[in-house]
């Protein structure tokens, strides 16, 4: 199963379905779509104060204080959910500036960066139904899309099982399926 490392707050808003679009200037070649890992990183991004206040309206217990600091820090360095990566989205490419840039703008709301972050090399991974586990489930992360060690693919499988909820279990496979290898 592949694995991606995303910054909190923005790995917890994908899990809770309220990030649908992770933005980076790279594209893996994987065939779509295929189940990824969400894994936040050991850091977090701090300044995203839009991400917290997100991350308040999806919990209400979670308050933009100390509280939700408190939170972020027990959520870090390990997997925190599961997603079906469906779609590569271009913010320019063949569309050109102007179109490039009006796509942005008009899917902010779905991928929650700053209007103003907007560059030429930007693509857009949708992510669609899902899976949050309450506990994390400790590992090391990498750059890029990468591959989970085995036992800890055990973990995130054993955590899908557990966790499905009925919404999202006819779009996640019980046990993942190893992809081949790509060169």
């Amino acid at each position: 199963m592949h694995a991606l490392t995303i910054r909190q707050p923005h790995a917890e808003l994908i899990v809770c379905e309220r990030k649908t679009i992770e933005v980076r200037t790279w594209w893996p070649r994987v065939q779509l779509p295929i189940l990824v890992a969400i894994h936040a990183g050991k850091t977090a991004d701090w300044s995203s104060l839009a991400g917290l206040f997100a991350m308040a309206r999806f919990d209400p217990q979670i308050e933009v204080t100390d509280r939700a600091d408190e939170y972020l820090r027990q959520r870090l360095g390990g997997i925190v959910g599961v997603a079906m990566l469906v779609e590569r989205i271009e913010f320019c490419g063949y569309l050109g500036e102007i179109e490039g840039r009006a796509r942005w703008e008009r899917l902010a709301d779905q991928h929650l960066n700053r209007l103003d972050s907007w560059s030429k090399n930007k693509v857009g991974f949708r992510f669609e139904g899902p899976i949050r586990f309450p506990e994390i489930i400790p590992c090391r992360g990498r750059q890029g899309l990468w591959e989970l060690p085995e036992d800890v693919e055990g973990l995130v499988a054993a955590a899908i099982a557990d966790h499905a909820t009925p919404g999202a279990a006819h779009a996640m496979p019980a046990h993942p399926v190893r992809q081949p290898k790509r060169d």
